[in-house]
């Protein structure tokens, strides 16, 4: 049956579009990749996306796949759009001000038409005109947009275009259950935050990130990173990850286990470490918990009773080729822990 030409008609209404110039096909991430093997085209100078810091996570692995497969790095062409402290929603000038100040850097733009964790709507027409002034590709993931707000998509973009190319079928085609296998086991797979800190507000305490998918010479391999500062809840998610995959027939391996390390914010350590630095540079100091893998959790797995807290001189672009340390804040961080090691609490 041809459902699409059913479907065109309804479809049309709801996105503010002509009946010619939409299709249904597909899955969402699927498409997602047809757009940009279009319209994402990186050059050396010019290679970075934006997209929103808390996009769908789909959103987000279909953008640092393409950025990988062009020979490029998410951790240094991968721009995510955070709000501001303390504010839900990203701010349209805070966008302007990244275009204006790496324009000439930026291949493209992928936003959410709504953002499916905040509900925010981003502006269309003014981030399109701002990244056209810069010669920039924009694109709007509409999957939460469409039927939730009124879309004029035909006013935004009257001039975009794209084409399709016949290519020859492989060799080898993965079996049609073996694609269904792994596509539900992927949907069913835990993916994000599982479980927030009940302990420091904002917090993620446990997290899964499906990180990789690869399919190479008749194997399938996923790889997942599964963290917490709670073991347990670890486990009990690894658990589950592991349920769901042997479910489709895969053989799962537990590796490369990071212990979890709990931030305990009334630790006696801490408590000095706040006095001392008050009293060293008349301010408070910035105390704060990341989710994170930390070798404090190796530490406090076997020294159980030893108190820790993780310090040091400023890092920038942590764990990329990029990585550097600050050296303007070394002097203050040697310092501060000479003082410290003069004033540790006895036990």
């Amino acid at each position: 049956l041809p459902y699409h030409e059913f479907l065109a008609e309804g479809y049309a209404k709801i996105v503010g579009a002509k009946t010619s110039e939409v299709v249904a096909m597909n899955t969402l991430t699927v498409n997602l990749h047809l757009m940009m093997v279009s319209f994402y085209k990186p050059t050396k100078q010019r290679h970075k996306i934006i997209i929103e810091g808390d996009a769908f996570p789909s959103d987000i692995y279909a953008v640092e796949s393409q950025i990988k497969h062009h020979g490029f790095l998410p951790t240094t062409s991968l721009i995510k759009l955070r709000p501001r402290n303390r504010e839900s929603s990203i701010r349209t000038e805070d966008i302007a001000a990244i275009i204006e100040r790496e324009g000439d850097q930026i291949a493209l733009i992928m936003l959410g038409g709504v953002n499916y964790y905040t509900g925010q709507v981003f502006d269309f027409q003014t981030i399109t005109k701002l990244a056209h002034n810069k010669q920039i590709n924009v694109g709007f993931d509409l999957a939460h947009a469409a039927g939730n707000i009124k879309l004029e998509l035909k006013s935004l973009e009257p001039d975009l275009e794209i084409s399709l190319n016949k290519i020859e079928t492989p060799e080898l085609i993965m079996d049609l259950g073996v694609q269904e296998g792994l596509t539900r086991a992927l949907y069913a797979a835990w993916n994000g935050v599982y479980r927030m800190s009940p302990d420091i507000e904002g917090l993620v305490e446990t997290s899964n990130n499906i990180a990789r998918v690869v399919v190479k010479e008749g194997h399938i391999k996923i790889g997942c990173l599964t963290r917490s500062s709670v073991e347990s809840t670890k486990m009990d998610l690894a658990m589950t990850l592991r349920s769901t995959f042997e479910l489709t027939g895969c053989e799962v391996i537990l590796s490369g286990d990071y212990p979890g390390w709990a931030p305990d914010m009334d630790s006696s350590i801490l408590k000095v470490l706040r006095g001392l630095y008050e009293t060293m540079y008349n301010e408070k100091p910035h105390v704060a918990a990341c989710h994170a893998g930390l070798e404090c959790g190796i530490l406090g797995t076997n020294y159980p009773e030893m108190e820790m807290i993780s310090f040091g001189p400023n890092i920038k672009g942590a764990h990329s080729p990029d990585e550097r340390a600050q050296i303007s804040s070394v002097q203050k961080f040697w310092g501060f822990l000479l003082e410290i090691l003069k004033n540790i609490p006895k036990a």
